[in-house]
């Protein structure tokens, strides 16, 4: 017999008629009202169309000395237009010239971000994803680059942010734990994690398994409610640059792997103007 929390899910992958998957042993203390989704077309009908979709440009640039990326970062080559806004993307830096927080090329089409941080664990190894202003929903694709499962903990606004009683103030955090990953290197498997509200103000997330990757993601998304870019339309996932060659050089200096050309490109998601 189906749980109400199974028989919610199963109501909201009849109404998409897509696959929607929640962890089957969720962590203590999650809230049901975030829910993970394994496609990105439940996942956009979920954030009901408005999505921005940053690739992390179509090459690479590394390391990032400042362990902080934006749309204002003007390190390693990155120019304004680059990165999306509304986003900030750091993690924690003892040596920022060994390319603790990049972005890099060779497992993923084009661009995506990484962090080197090797044999750290913990908060040591985590992306944080800080948002300007709250979103409702957020994915990414990733592979086994950032190992075979991750964490991920999603901080919320309080329910009751400026009321009286139980809860008030006080912001609620939602765990996602060893979530697999099946997606070899050079392909990707997108995860995205829906809230009822526009409540989502950062994220963390931690791979395991990977001595050297503490994380490694592409194609970051998020809804445009987060942004104001006077309703022009946000970039898409689509033809990106080779620069394949240099990325294998970086792979291989410091983590003893090749990179070779992906076995097969991912489709290119979609790209919505803001309402």
């Amino acid at each position: 017999m189906l749980s109400r929390w199974n028989q919610k899910i199963v109501a909201i992958a009849a109404v998409t008629t897509a696959c929607v998957s929640v962890l089957q042993q969720p962590a203590v203390g999650m809230d049901r009202d975030v829910r993970l989704v394994t496609d990105r077309q439940p996942y956009e009908n979920a954030a009901e169309g408005r999505v921005v979709v940053e690739d992390f440009t179509d090459t690479f640039h590394f390391p990032i000395v400042s362990c902080r990326l934006n749309s204002s970062t003007r390190q390693a080559g990155l120019r304004s237009g680059d990165i999306e806004p509304g986003v900030t993307y750091s993690t924690d830096c003892d040596r920022p010239e060994l390319f603790e927080l990049n972005i890099d090329f060779g497992s993923f089409e084009g661009g995506f971000l990484d962090g080197f941080h090797h044999n750290e664990t913990g908060r040591k190894r985590a992306l944080l994803v800080t948002f300007d202003k709250p979103t409702q929903a957020i994915g990414f694709d990733t592979n086994v680059l950032m190992g075979r499962s991750f964490d991920i903990r999603i901080y919320r606004t309080p329910a009751k942010p400026n009321g009286a009683g139980a809860g008030a103030g006080i912001p609620r955090v939602s765990d996602f734990r060893d979530i697999s990953v099946d997606a070899p290197f050079e392909e990707s498997q997108f995860f995205g994690f829906v809230s009822d509200a526009f409540d989502i103000s950062r994220v963390r997330i931690i791979g395991e398994g990977d001595e050297t990757f503490g994380f490694a993601l592409d194609n970051f998304t998020f809804d445009v409610a987060t942004i104001d870019n006077g309703g022009g339309p946000r970039r898409a996932v689509g033809a990106r640059a080779s620069s394949q060659a240099a990325m294998a050089v970086h792979l291989t200096r410091f983590t003893g792997r090749t990179a070779t050309a992906p076995s097969r490109a991912q489709p290119p998601a979609t790209a919505y103007s803001t309402p």
